[in-house]
């Protein structure tokens, strides 16, 4: 009657219970992954844990057959049954047929061209008459494919025949013209004449290119000079407003002026430029203003080592709890760690070589005097 409840009851045979729950779920798991293969692609990668969707449909169809060859045990399930084969025949014989209609309707099509960029790295012939590819992205990440003879060949022999000699010819006075006409123009190619000797072409450009570079770099180095004395100009401002004359601090302004002359040696030391310390005499390149330099520049360098080897730690570290939360604990963080402890080592042992220089350099200095 419409409406009205039966009276079910769950299975009572604890096993065989079990053995359906557990089919139900494994079957459950494996439809997922298939859902991800059409959306991802067969041979795309699941993208947090990087795992390729073929071998995870491929552990989920053993847990489904585990499932179901347990079920069969316990419920003797069509094990001794004569139709149970000539089924499964018939079924398989249905997808055969199928996968040699795809085949055909696949080849009436224009091959499956690989996405902008990526490269196959190798690739070997199947039994079946098709080829297996790995091929890499434009990040470097791999990943395999399985493709038709024609379509894995297809770059061998596109279907375009090679130029002749009188379109090469037409493509190369095309390329004279335009040089011709760029060369009666204001810019770096007027009076260029390369058509004197067209294979001097690409040394011709190639050493544009060097003079090039070489006034980009001296135009940056020229630049970076000028941002430093700009920096130096507005230290020796903020020192004139904070520190008045007659000021009550006016102990701590002569510490940070001779902290900003210190800064503009080392600005003019690094640009090359000779100046006059307090005794008259030109700075040697080993002076204690460049010593100073060079132990920050140490010791900064450590310091990003150790900040990047942290990071690098983190970041796995994320990784491996995500997929230990997912019941696997194969990615290790020994070699992260490592490095990450390496590195804090080297950074307290460069800023206490520095600190001891610094020490002895003082007690020179004092012995001197």
């Amino acid at each position: 009657m419409s409406g009205l409840i039966n009276p079910w009851m769950p299975e009572p045979n604890a096993v065989v219970h079990q053995a359906l729950g557990k089919l139900g779920e494994e079957v459950g798991e494996l439809s997922q992954i298939v859902a991800r293969c059409l959306i991802q692609g067969f041979t795309a990668s699941e993208p947090v844990t990087l795992k390729a969707n073929r071998d995870r449909i491929a552990e989920e169809i053993v847990d489904v057959e585990a499932a179901i060859q347990w079920l069969k045990e316990v419920t003797n399930l069509g094990i001794h049954e004569d139709w149970v084969e000539d089924r499964r025949i018939k079924k398989l014989d249905g997808f055969r047929r199928w996968q040699a209609m795809i085949h055909l309707m696949s080849s009436k099509l224009p091959p499956d061209r690989l996405p902008h960029g990526h490269v196959v790295l190798e690739q070997a012939e199947n039994t079946d008459g098709r080829v297996s590819q790995t091929v890499q992205r434009p990040d470097g990440s791999e990943y395999e494919r399985v493709v038709d003879s024609e379509e894995a060949y297809a770059g061998d022999d596109a279907g375009e025949e090679a130029p002749t000699n009188e379109e090469l010819a037409a493509i190369g006075q095309s390329v004279m013209n335009w040089i011709d006409e760029l060369t009666q123009q204001e810019g770096p190619l007027k009076d260029w004449t390369p058509a004197e000797s067209p294979a001097e072409i690409i040394p011709d450009l190639y050493n544009m290119l060097e003079e090039s570079l070489a006034c980009h770099r001296q135009a940056c180095g020229e630049a970076r000079q000028l941002a430093e004395a700009a920096k130096i100009a507005q230290r020796l401002i903020k020192w004139d407003t904070d520190y008045p004359v007659n000021c009550w601090n006016g102990y701590a302004g002569l510490k940070e002026l001779n902290r900003i002359i210190a800064g503009a040696k080392v600005a003019l030391t690094n640009a090359g430029l000779p100046f006059v310390d307090d005794l008259g005499d030109a700075p040697s390149p080993s002076s204690h203003v460049v010593e100073k330099a060079d132990a920050f520049d140490r010791i900064v360098t450590a310091r990003q080592k150790h900040i990047n080897a942290v990071a690098a730690y983190n970041a796995r570290r994320e990784l491996a709890t995500a997929e230990r939360m997912r019941g696997s604990w194969a990615i290790k963080l020994d070699a992260e760690y490592h490095a990450m402890s390496d590195a804090q080592a080297e950074f307290h042992r460069t800023v206490q070589e520095a600190c001891d220089a610094a020490l002895a350099a003082t007690a020179t200095e004092g012995n001197a005097e």
